[in-house]
């Protein structure tokens, strides 16, 4: 299979470390052992634990340091206001650390690209019937849990009861951009023209804003009559739809916490896979709709990172399902790139030679997936 890598041979000897983290990331890490147990529900006469299951569940507010009296939900949202990424509570857990005989909540939260962010310890206080929360990293949580003795931990899938509408549970969130354009084909249009750094992630800083050769695709992934847009380079790409009159960055196809390139895009189905090759094999970001919602998994074979979809620790087995991982199939479905140019007015230049003005009037057909 042709695999064109767009950028400087500096890149490719980074690539033969595998997932060398651009920074010290906190790899979640079990605190002890861990057994996942069937949904907790809220009990009526445990006025301790109902309280702090209020707060898991049902949007309570509580008092988090810096933030004030938040719910769970706002913390992720204005934490992710300084992350990059998404910020999503994937679990929790009951124990009581600090030896007083009343047990705390554990929320573990993580980053969308599998990374843990932080935990969140909550304690009831009854005498101001409040509950307060504290933050601890992956390292201060391993010495606290040390310093108590504890030492078997039940954890449980974080599912809410009453979630917030901002945060439907495991579904993409769509991100809307600020672009001037009443139908999809002015939106989209705007997107090739502008300064791509608007658009395209580049989280290791080696995007050459010099290169021409860009993937560009359209399909209408979820079947409503509005195609999406399929648009990147080496570095990154990303999908985008027209919703309501709004551009909308459906997904960042990228892979935050590890060296990564895009090697090649392959399309097939419903879906696609853009690929980074390594000395010790491929990471893939899978992207598609499947089964009536927005699917994107991450999945390498370099590091014992583990697989997720839409920012939740999945399986191999989840990943294949959104998209195929077999390389003989995976080079029927390869996607040639083409050249995006500005001398003499935005165009796209194909193999053929052939020059395709980007306008208003532009062929959007020729670029079908």
């Amino acid at each position: 299979m042709k695999r064109l890598i767009f950028f400087a041979f500096a890149l490719a000897a980074l690539l033969i470390t595998g997932c060398r983290p651009t920074k010290e990331p906190e790899q979640p890490t079990p605190l002890a052992k861990v057994e996942t147990a069937q949904e907790e529900r809220i009990p009526a006469d445990d006025s301790e634990k109902h309280s702090l299951l209020q707060v898991l569940k049902n949007q309570k507010q509580c008092f988090i340091g810096e933030y004030g009296f938040v719910t769970l939900d706002a913390y992720c949202e204005k934490a992710e206001a300084y992350t990059d990424f998404d910020v999503i509570i994937t679990q929790y857990a009951f124990a009581d650390l600090d030896g007083d005989s009343s047990q705390e909540a554990i929320v573990d939260l993580q980053l969308d690209t599998g990374d843990r962010f932080i935990y969140i310890v909550l304690k009831y206080d009854g005498k101001y019937d409040a509950v307060y929360g504290t933050e601890y990293t992956d390292q201060d949580m391993t010495h606290f849990r040390e310093g108590s003795g504890t030492t078997d931990i039940e954890w449980y899938l974080y599912t809410a009861v009453n979630p917030s509408p901002r945060r439907p549970d495991g579904k993409l969130r769509l991100k809307p951009l600020a672009v001037d354009a009443s139908t999809w084909q002015e939106a989209y249009t705007y997107v090739l023209m502008d300064n791509r750094v608007k658009y395209l992630e580049d989280p290791n800083g080696l995007r050459d804003y010099q290169e021409t050769y860009m993937y560009l695709g359209l399909h209408d992934f979820d079947g409503d009559g509005t195609p999406e847009l399929i648009f990147g380079d080496g570095i990154s790409a990303a999908v985008f739809t027209f919703l309501d009159g709004q551009l909308m960055k459906i997904a960042d196809i990228c892979f935050p916490g590890t060296v990564w390139c895009v090697n090649g895009i392959c399309f097939g189905g419903n879906s696609l896979a853009a690929l980074c090759d390594g000395s010790g094999g491929s990471s893939f970001v899978m992207f598609g709709y499947i089964d009536g919602a927005w699917q994107l998994g991450r999945y390498t074979q370099l590091c014992d990172m583990a697989p997720t979809v839409n920012g939740r620790t999945a399986t191999v087995e989840d990943i294949e399902k959104i998209h195929t991982t077999d390389w003989q199939i995976l080079e029927t479905e390869i996607k040639e790139p083409v050249q995006l140019v500005s001398e003499a007015g935005w165009a796209v230049l194909l193999d053929s030679g052939e020059r395709i003005p980007v306008d208003q009037e532009m062929d959007w057909s020729r670029f079908a997936w």
